[in-house]
């Protein structure tokens, strides 16, 4: 009986060692793709992109919160703070969809439809589940070309 028990304490004391010592990772911020621009009447724009964040674990990881300034051309058009549930599948990536409207004659004015634009984010994201604790930074710095749909 005392040898069950032991060898039971022993194989809990594993168990509870791995998990303590293969802590999963957070989630990896990659970066914007599929940024567009689309003029709103005469005087407003819409950014739509997608934040893209990649599971380096092996299991499933949560993402949660989103806090996050967006600039063009360092103009500041928005303050992202959303908090939702997502569920991210090992080994794979998640987007998660923006779509923020601006005023043009803030950030566009000067510009035509060939023009060369910056983008910027900066904040950070996170959860703040059971397991799966974490705040990670957010920094992306791209130049593309304008296109105006």
């Amino acid at each position: 009986m005392k040898k069950s028990f032991f060898l039971f304490l022993i194989f809990i004391a594993i168990v509870a060692g791995y998990f303590y010592y293969s802590k999963p990772k957070p989630p990896v911020f990659r970066g914007m793709e599929a940024i567009q621009i689309k003029p709103i009447g005469t005087e407003g724009a819409e950014l739509n992109a997608d934040l893209v964040f990649t599971n380096p674990n092996s299991m499933r990881t949560q993402l949660g919160k989103i806090n996050a300034t967006i600039s063009i051309n360092k103009t500041q058009i928005a303050i992202l703070q959303e908090e939702f549930n997502a569920g991210i599948s090992p080994q794979s990536d998640y987007h998660y969809p923006i779509q923020i409207r601006f005023e043009k004659k803030e950030v566009l004015s000067s510009l035509d439809s060939l023009s060369v634009i910056s983008v910027d984010v900066s904040g950070n994201a996170g959860s703040s589940t059971m397991f799966s604790n974490y705040t990670l930074p957010i920094e992306f710095h791209s130049t593309i070309k304008l296109r105006i749909i």
